[in-house]
């Protein structure tokens, strides 16, 4: 039952093949390239670029796991060396470490991540977190030094910057910026954005389909069946000025980029993340150049190296909330939680729905209603640095840890292995993420691990 071939609506296809138990074994792209997977027992063992030829273009080897099944160290392609990853006894991530990138992460006895230290090519920078009595975020210091507060259903009121008037819907009424509107359903309309007020529109099923800016020009976005954002348009005049068109896979992770002619110019080759696409990527290719990520402990791209010389060309540092400041000369839109960012919204586009991390909110309603809480524009509950949100339904995962929520609130919990381990196979519609969530959901497992007095 499993699919082994895709037609996309802008006429590009992929082709697939299985192992025995389901695992994809290779992926054919529609210009005669290929990936390939290698399994072990333990899970993803390799996964390989092949070009038109048939010839190995790089590989990234998963050389060691521990106990647990957690990889403790990765093979990078090209010569870029080795990525090491140092878990605790909890099973959460303590350390990463690589030739030209590192990070220590400290927590405290409740499970927050209090500190960082990162090593990159501009430095060594700290980072300081402390929360208030929710164990929300209440202060930041490192990328940039913020104090915010947090209401009870993780709205952010206010920060050093100013305050955000919240609706009775959880929706921001007004900032310092100016106001926003919104239609029946949620959506907003009308929005302050870089010193402009944009107009945006939604289709029947609440997917954003244009913004419209003071200038003239005008955003548009078409999506598939499944939700897939298939493309991007920039009009002014009735001229179309740009396009971008988008590739996917069967579980609706973003792949790359195609030009008019359907030729390549970005690309991404996935392995083993946090969930979709969120620090799984081990290249990227722009323009036919081979780029090695290393992301850093929630699925941020943080350095990009050289695959041919294995030294860095550009680094990155994010705040909580995911603002950026890069270093050298970055290459690609994907970066806060490996998701590609719209150069001319500031937002983060996440798979079902935008993320602004200017005011560390999604654009619109949760698709998925109210699974992670009665706020549906909260962004990880108020607390980004324990949890990401793949594509925009719903918390997931974090440092091999889970996030729940219940009657008092969120709290962490160590995960197995095996729910992060995503198959890469299509589950007629329902993709590995979603059967994850409900697995995590579900089972019972215990730990001495306690969070907000919960055993």
């Amino acid at each position: 039952g499993e699919c082994t071939q895709e037609l996309l609506a802008d006429g590009i296809s992929f082709a697939y093949d299985y192992d025995a138990a389901g695992r994809m074994l290779r992926m054919q792209l529609h210009d005669g390239s290929a990936i390939q997977y290698e399994w072990a027992p333990v899970g993803m063992q390799s996964v390989q670029r092949i070009d038109r030829d048939g010839n190995v273009r790089y590989e990234h080897h998963y050389e060691n796991r521990n106990l647990c099944g957690q990889v403790t160290r990765s093979r990078l392609a090209g010569v870029c060396g080795t990525l090491g990853h140092c878990h605790d006894s909890l099973h959460r991530l303590v350390d990463l470490q690589s030739e030209h990138w590192s990070e220590a992460i400290h927590y405290d006895g409740l499970g927050q991540i209090v500190g960082t230290q990162t090593t990159d090519p501009t430095g060594t920078l700290q980072g300081h977190f402390s929360y208030n009595a929710r164990q929300q975020l209440a202060q930041e210091s490192g990328t940039i030094s913020r104090s915010y507060h947090v209401d009870s259903v993780n709205s952010i009121r206010s920060t050093d910057e100013g305050r955000y008037e919240i609706g009775p819907w959880n929706e921001i009424a007004s900032s310092a910026e100016g106001t926003w509107s919104y239609d029946k359903r949620g959506n907003p309309t009308t929005l302050p954005l870089s010193g402009a007020v944009v107009h945006l529109s939604y289709d029947a099923l609440d997917r954003l389909v244009s913004v419209t800016f003071p200038d003239g020009r005008a955003l548009h976005f078409s999506y598939d069946y499944r939700h897939r954002r298939l493309s991007k348009r920039m009009e002014c005049g009735g001229s179309v000025l740009y396009e971008e068109r988008y590739l996917y896979d069967l579980n609706d992770n973003e792949l790359g980029r195609v030009d008019e002619k359907n030729r390549i110019v970005e690309w991404r080759t996935l392995g083993i993340g946090l969930g979709s696409e969120v620090g799984s990527a081990v290249a990227i290719e722009i323009d036919e150049k081979t780029y090695v990520p290393i992301h850093d402990h929630r699925g941020n791209i943080s350095c990009l190296l050289d695959a041919d010389t294995g030294g860095p060309i550009a680094s990155a540092r994010y705040s909580a909330y995911g603002e950026m400041q890069t270093q050298g000369d970055w290459k690609g839109a994907w970066m806060f939680s490996s998701k590609r960012m719209d150069a001319e919204l500031g937002w983060l586009y996440f798979g079902r729905r935008h993320y602004m991390p200017k005011v560390g909110r999604w654009l619109n309603p949760d698709p998925a209603e109210e699974v992670d809480g009665p706020n549906v524009y909260a962004y990880a509950g108020g607390n980004p640095l324990a949890a990401v949100d793949p594509q925009g339904l719903a918390l997931n995962i974090c440092l091999d840890c889970r996030v729940e929520w219940d009657d008092s609130g969120f709290r962490v919990v160590p995960v197995r292995r095996d729910t992060l381990e995503l198959s890469h196979r299509d589950t007629l519609g329902r993709d590995e993420q979603e059967l994850a969530l409900e697995r995590i959901r579900r089972s019972k497992l215990s730990s001495n691990f306690v969070v907000a007095g919960r055993r």
